[in-house]
């Protein structure tokens, strides 16, 4: 469902960058929130302009990319763009039409 109506995510980031002084490697952690767009697909990517890891002294941040990835739902299917789901009704409401 979120999916279909959009969500937004909170990400956990756990990266590594050099140290410019020592040369070594440093993990550093952190927060990003993703606004996933009604619509959104498996396998679809998503660019979060200057979200990235740290670039030289002085820089800006990178992008971040992230890639989509969408569960099966219990009620809704997709075909392509459209998504389906089925609602048992009577003839009469078929028919009469209702709520």
């Amino acid at each position: 469902q979120e999916a279909v109506f959009g969500s937004s995510k909170d990400l956990h980031l756990r990266y590594q960058v050099r140290n410019a002084e020592t040369g070594g490697v440093e993990v550093k952690e952190r927060e990003v929130t993703v606004e996933t767009p009604p619509g959104i697909d498996h396998g679809m990517n998503l660019r979060l302009s200057g979200q990235g890891a740290e670039g030289d002294p002085g820089a800006p941040r990178g992008n971040l990319i992230v890639q989509v990835i969408v569960d099966d739902d219990e009620y809704f299917q997709r075909d392509g763009s459209d998504v389906h789901t089925e609602v048992p009704i009577s003839v009469v409401q078929a028919i009469l039409g209702g709520t």
